[in-house]
């Protein structure tokens, strides 16, 4: 049902996940001008789904996206970034299509690229003997072909022209991989750069995320006093008003 109904003035609320630009029609149908969106995606990589694998400290030192929606009050968005500090991560901000964009390259080019593998090697008559080798790498690559099919189907044709952009790049790769495989060059030193750049790359991208931090200015956070956060949980700048009110009633009594 649309949201409209259900959403008190100048409430706030947050569209969790690795697509953050609205549908057709979001905005209008299923939002309402009163509100401030503010769109989230929380970097972390929990070892599990299920309840065994919670923890307080999933958030910690983790960076976290936010896409305000263009309408969005400064006052919300800054009670979403003081959230987030209560978690422990650190914010950045981001375009809701800038976001989209980049996450089609490293979390749904890869699920694409483990259909592709898929199609490889189980369609070949000697995937029954194939698949008893198949280890840990063949796991972690191949790990792109699961979850529900339509769900993936619905992912993949909504980023659908970023998508064909990154393939075109990867597909690039693949041929000048096959083609250095095939150079007689008894050195093969182009094709040893090659994967000396990747393994140097993946290294320091690891060594980042693990520390929780990223050498770019542009993801860090000014940071800002919010006293009154948990005030501002019930209704933005409501509280100080009500506060002042109060007080001031207060000291009357005691004149």
């Amino acid at each position: 049902p649309p949201l409209p109904p259900y959403l008190k003035p100048r409430c706030g609320g947050q569209r969790y996940g690795p697509q953050q630009s609205p549908n057709p029609g979001l905005g209008r149908r299923d939002t309402a001008p009163h509100a401030h969106f503010v769109g989230g995606d929380p970097l972390v990589q929990p070892t599990g789904s299920d309840q065994s694998h919670a923890s307080a400290s999933l958030f910690r030192s983790r960076l976290y996206c936010l896409t305000p929606a263009p309408n969005a009050e400064e006052t919300a968005v800054q009670l979403m970034v003081g959230i987030i500090g209560m978690l422990g991560a650190k914010p950045f901000f981001l375009d809701a299509p800038e976001h989209d964009g980049l996450v089609a390259a490293v979390e749904t080019l890869p699920s694409i690229l483990g259909v592709a593998l898929l199609q490889t090697v189980a369609g070949q008559p000697s995937w029954r003997e194939m698949r008893k080798l198949a280890g840990s790498l063949f796991d972690q690559t191949s790990s792109g072909a699961s979850g529900d099919p339509d769900s993936l189907k619905e992912a993949l044709l909504a980023q659908r022209g970023t998508l064909i952009h990154w393939l075109d790049h990867y597909l690039a790769q693949l041929h000048e991989l096959r083609a250095l495989l095939t150079d007689n060059d008894d050195s093969n030193e182009l094709l040893v750069q090659k994967l000396d750049q990747a393994i140097v790359e993946r290294h320091n991208w690891l060594v980042d995320y693990r520390q929780g931090h990223f050498d770019d200015p542009e993801i860090a956070p000014v940071l800002i006093e919010r006293p009154n956060l948990m005030r501002q949980l019930i209704g933005f700048g409501g509280g100080a008003k009500k506060q002042g009110g109060k007080g001031a009633e207060e000291q009357g009594r005691r004149k």
